[in-house]
């Protein structure tokens, strides 16, 4: 993308940090939202929450009580 002078936006970041957390590249996963974060690119409420339940442990409480997402 960038080689061809477009920039990434919120929904190219989050499908990019969400199949590396699928893939469990959670420190890949995490380099990325950070780099989002710091070009002041911010997920929609959707997107952070599926962001947030594919980036904890597996046996979290949270991701309990969060099928198929």
């Amino acid at each position: 993308m960038l080689a061809s002078a477009v920039s990434p936006n919120a929904y190219t970041y989050t499908v990019l940090v969400k199949g590396l957390a699928r893939d469990s590249k959670i420190p890949e996963a995490h380099k990325y939202m950070l780099d989002m974060m710091s070009k002041g690119i911010r997920p929609n409420a959707p997107q952070s929450t599926l962001l947030l339940l594919h980036l904890q442990p597996p046996n979290s409480p949270a991701s309990l009580h969060s099928p198929g997402v």
